[in-house]
């Protein structure tokens, strides 16, 4: 499992990276060409953690 706080999530992608990949993922919603898998999240701390299953 892969957990990515907030601050990791800034620190590895930038906002232009961060805007290209969702006008990508818009577009492919959009010509319904995308599997969405459930997303998963668990606190941890008091701090938000994205997890990957």
């Amino acid at each position: 499992m892969l957990l990515l706080s907030g601050k990791d999530v800034e620190n590895l992608l930038s906002m232009e990276e961060a805007i290209n990949v969702m006008e990508e993922a818009f577009l492919k919603y959009a010509n319904k060409d995308f599997v969405m898998p459930e997303r998963t999240f668990t606190k941890v701390k008091e701090e938000l953690f994205y997890s990957k299953l």
